[in-house]
């Protein structure tokens, strides 16, 4: 089966996310037919049903169809909740709420401990993601900086 990586524009920008994306990609690319593509909207895009996505969680928002992405295989990775950056505890619980339903009905990949955690602890769903942590390669003595 072939994978999707979907993201938004912002892969155009360098940051760790992208660059951790990159690296799953070139992973995957490895063992399986592996795309990364750049849209707009999730909830118009014409998923296939004999593909595997993994879902960057940018796309959580308030308006996201989790009924329509259930008919498909994915996995949304997580870089971070989107329910840690809100200001207001409204919309903190809704994203929870969101995110509750993303950690019960879908695969899950962080990119990070803390999202993690936040599974475990906040939103109180066992734990059934993968951890996948960056890092630089267990040979290498250091980073080199130029």
């Amino acid at each position: 089966m072939k994978i999707c990586i979907l993201t938004t524009d912002i892969n155009y920008k360098i940051s760790g996310g992208t660059i951790y994306n990159a690296h799953l990609y070139e992973f995957l690319n490895k063992y399986t037919e592996t795309k990364i593509e750049i849209i707009e909207e999730v909830n118009t895009y014409p998923f296939d049903i004999n593909c595997h996505y993994i879902l960057d969680g940018i796309f959580i928002s308030e308006n996201i169809d989790l009924s329509k992405l259930a008919n498909y295989s994915i996995t949304f990775l997580i870089h971070l909740w989107p329910s840690i950056l809100q200001s207001t505890t409204e919309k903190k619980q809704l994203f929870e709420q969101i995110e509750r339903e993303i950690g019960k009905y879908f695969k899950l990949l962080f990119t990070g401990e803390n999202s993690k955690k936040h599974l475990l602890d906040t939103l109180k769903i066992p734990d059934t993601g993968i951890l996948i942590p960056p890092g630089v390669n267990w040979h290498w003595k250091h980073k080199n900086i130029s």
